[in-house]
């Protein structure tokens, strides 16, 4: 397993895992963990169904993930709308879930909700997450394009484009 390969592009490590990649025996199963595309070509291991590639979405939580989470970190086998908050915040990122579950430990049931809020704004240790492992690594136009998106409420692709915003 090799982590962060995103950070490895234009080395001469990338060369060496696509090398790797492109030549390796049948009973090696290499597991490349990204935030972006590899930092190589792999169309033609797409090709012939060498890769298997999971997204954010893929990786998310459900809700009755988050509520099994919560029940054991809180010790408490009645988190079900809690989970669902949490959920909701965290759109049910693992690392998320884990930090919201960790701030909400100890905490009296009647102060939880509170408790997420203040984990949700500017400046708490999940929007440092954020910013730390997704911001930090999007070009200008994906910024740009955030920082639009950021002004509504909702929004969708369409919207992005009849703004005029590159999606």
């Amino acid at each position: 397993m090799v982590d962060d390969t995103h950070e490895l592009d234009g080395s001469p490590s990338a060369a060496l895992l696509a090398a790797l990649c492109r030549h390796a025996p049948p009973s090696l199963h290499l597991v490349l963990l990204s935030q972006r595309e590899a930092p190589f070509p792999i169309a033609r291991l797409r090709a012939q169904s060498q890769v298997l590639e999971l997204g954010g979405s893929d990786l998310a939580f459900t809700v009755a993930e988050t509520e099994a989470v919560l029940a054991a970190t809180l010790h408490d086998i009645a988190v079900r709308d809690l989970a669902r908050t949490v959920h909701q915040v965290t759109s049910g990122w693992p690392a998320a879930v884990r930090m919201a579950a960790v701030a909400l430990h100890g905490r009296p049931v009647e102060h939880r909700h509170a408790a997420l809020d203040r984990l949700s704004r500017k400046g708490s240790p999940l929007a440092e997450l954020l910013a730390e492992e997704v911001f930090h690594s999007l070009t200008e136009d994906e910024t740009a394009m955030v920082r639009s998106a950021a002004q509504l409420d909702r929004f969708s692709v369409e919207l992005l484009d009849a703004m005029g915003v590159p999606a």
